[in-house]
């Protein structure tokens, strides 16, 4: 969420207590003198298994510590079937959007805090000497207590505050970067037993049925998953390795057992509060005892060589007069608050439509040079019924698929650059709009009304029946379908090879994303073909809604299929691609290779689709 006023420079909001509630912007110490962070550690020593949407954190002595953004929103199907305190867990809520998506994250550690990061804090605390990388600096921090462990948090917020200044606010893939909500920054804390669990379960990464189970989805089995017992004595083993839950998240269960913020009660109990809590085992448990509800209480003064702990960035709950507003309403009854404030602009006229361009750009491969003859729009209306999109004819050919030369924001997800081919295919001109939306399901769940905007807060499966219905009701020669992943960037590209269809950046007035200079930037979808067409006549292709294709997420690019099909095999967890960007998010989100994932169930404001069709 952001705060529309712009607060002034080194101000910083904080509520006001008393009867009547109100909220005073006060003016904070100046920031300390201090050079910006740089990171000079080894990432062997704090991201050793990187994911394109990790978050770095610096930390003093040239360190650095990985989060991972984990999405909280609606619950999936099947969740109302579940008991009330796993449907609880639902309910945990992330202010942090640091990928501009429209969606509340957690950020959470993505490993257990290490020695080397551990030690890092305290010497800058104490005013020591930095401490060197050694062969046990990747192993997690142990013989701690919750003191220790929330005076390493306290520690390094206050670290990060006197640095505040120089560093950027988590978007676009900056790094290191200090994360922001409202122009609050982050603090950092032990996680709450809730966070905790959400997070462990898997969250929203995974089906319902699986976040109830008593561990999360393990493709390689609990014994390849974990660090449990073992024959031949036990010991934690260093951050890493194939041990990530499905949110990405390293040793939730096993190697350590790790400090949470809560202490211990007896659920149902009288009100007696005990010690501090640990969750989730350690190398001394055995395989039959480790599952997400493993809890155990450790009195606060105690410290074994079996626990650690993860830290989550927090900011407080009033952030703004907003929030404080939104949070007042939601006590009352009223509607929860929501990441973004809800617009509600008088809708536009649509403007003039540019005429499709029919030449291609320069450096398109010969078997693509020549585009054939689009249909004449009257035999076109002749045979498509009024609430089927109107699809345009791709011609097939061979590209490049991956990050654009010259494209210095690609990140690993967006490589290796890799030959594909495709055969010819029809694509929508437009994204489907909500009138043929509501003319076939019935219903508009649209965010922005407008017959001519864009359907959106349609999650992967609404899309697949929206087809399933489309098919029946108007049974085509050739039954519409999502594009796949290859399909979509080679139409989107139109022949080109640069970040944009139409050039190197981004420009002015040639999308609706955020600051893109359009009258809708950051504020609300634009009716379909408010922007000129690339050169096969496809609008949109860039901003507006995200778009959902075919394809299940991967990693990277190798072993991609050749011909264009759908990528289903080796897929990670449930998620699903979208392309394209929308409406709220930066420039960088709308290049024309970059890729996102959600879970398939996921619906949101800028969610929507195009659609696709064999010739």
């Amino acid at each position: 969420m952001r705060d529309p006023v712009e607060k002034p420079a080194g101000s910083q909001p904080w509520p006001c207590l008393g009867i009547a509630a109100a909220c005073l912007l006060l003016p904070s110490a100046p920031p300390r003198a201090a050079p910006a962070p740089i990171i000079a550690w080894p990432v062997a020593q704090y991201n050793p298994n990187t994911l394109p949407d990790d978050l770095i954190l610096p930390l003093p002595c040239g360190g650095a510590m990985a989060f991972r953004p984990v999405a909280t929103g609606k619950s999936p199907a099947g969740a109302a079937g579940l008991a009330p305190e796993l449907q609880r867990l639902y309910g945990v809520v992330g202010r942090f959007d640091p990928y501009r998506t429209g969606i509340g994250h957690l950020l959470i550690g993505k490993y257990e805090v290490t020695r080397l990061q551990y030690q890092a804090v305290a010497a800058a605390a104490r005013g020591l000497a930095c401490p060197s990388p050694d062969a046990r600096s990747a192993l997690p921090q142990a013989e701690v207590n919750r003191r220790d462990a929330e005076g390493f948090g306290l520690d390094l917020s206050q670290w990060l505050d006197g640095r505040k200044d120089k560093l950027p606010d988590c978007t676009a893939g900056l790094t290191p970067c200090l994360p922001r909500v409202d122009g609050v920054a982050a603090t950092v804390r032990l996680p709450g037993e809730d966070e905790w669990t959400f997070a462990a379960r898997g969250g929203l990464a995974v089906s319902a049925a699986d976040f109830a189970a008593p561990v999360y989805p393990m493709p390689k089995g609990l014994a390849r998953t974990l660090i449990g017992k073992r024959e031949g004595g036990s010991a934690a083993a260093p951050i890493g390795g194939p041990r990530a839950n499905p949110l990405g998240l390293h040793d939730m269960l096993g190697n350590v057992e790790e400090i949470m913020l809560d202490l211990y009660r007896v659920e149902g109990a009288t009100g007696e509060i005990g010690g501090y809590v640990v969750r989730g085992g350690s190398f001394y448990s055995v395989p039959g005892e480790i599952a997400v509800t493993l809890r155990r209480e450790v009195p606060l003064l105690n410290k074994t060589s079996d626990t650690g702990f993860r830290v989550v960035a927090a900011v407080p709950i009033y952030t703004s007069t907003r929030r404080m507003a939104e949070v007042q309403q939601q006590g009352t009854g009223g509607p929860a608050p929501t990441l973004v404030p809800e617009p509600a602009p008088p809708v536009a006229p649509t403007p003039a439509i540019a005429e499709p361009q029919t030449g291609l750009p320069a450096g398109f491969r010969e078997e693509q040079l020549a585009l054939p003859e689009p249909p004449p729009a009257i035999a076109e209306a002749q045979t498509r019924l009024p609430f089927e999109p109107e699809m345009v004819e791709v011609p097939g050919g061979s590209f490049d698929m991956g990050c654009s030369p010259g494209d210095g924001q690609c990140i690993d997800n967006e490589k290796p650059v890799h030959p594909v081919s495709i055969r010819p295919f029809r694509m929508g001109r437009y994204e489907v709009t909500q009138a043929q939306w509501q003319a076939v399901m019935g219903e508009n769940p649209a965010r922005f009304r407008g017959a001519e905007r864009p359907v959106e807060q349609v999650s992967w499966d609404d899309a697949q029946a929206y087809i399933k219905a489309l098919n029946t009701k108007a049974s085509p020669a050739k039954p519409y379908r999502l594009a796949t992943e290859a399909e979509w960037e080679y139409a989107a590209r139109a022949g080109t090879r640069t970040p944009y269809w139409w050039g190197q950046e981004i420009g002015t007035g040639n999308a609706n994303c955020y600051n893109c200079g359009s009258r809708w930037d950051d504020k609300e979808t634009a009716p379909v073909g408010s922007f000129k067409p690339n050169a096969f006549g496809l609008y949109d292709t860039t901003g507006n809604v995200w778009e959902w294709v075919q394809d299940c997420y991967h990693e990277r690019y190798a072993g991609a299929p050749s011909g264009g099909s759908e990528w289903r095999d080796d897929c990670l967890s449930a998620g699903r691609v979208l392309r394209g960007g929308s409406w709220y998010n930066l420039a960088w989100y709308t290049r024309v290779s970059h890729r996102f994932r959600l879970t398939p169930a996921y619906r949101g404001g800028r969610l929507g689709l195009r659609l696709a069709q064999d010739l």
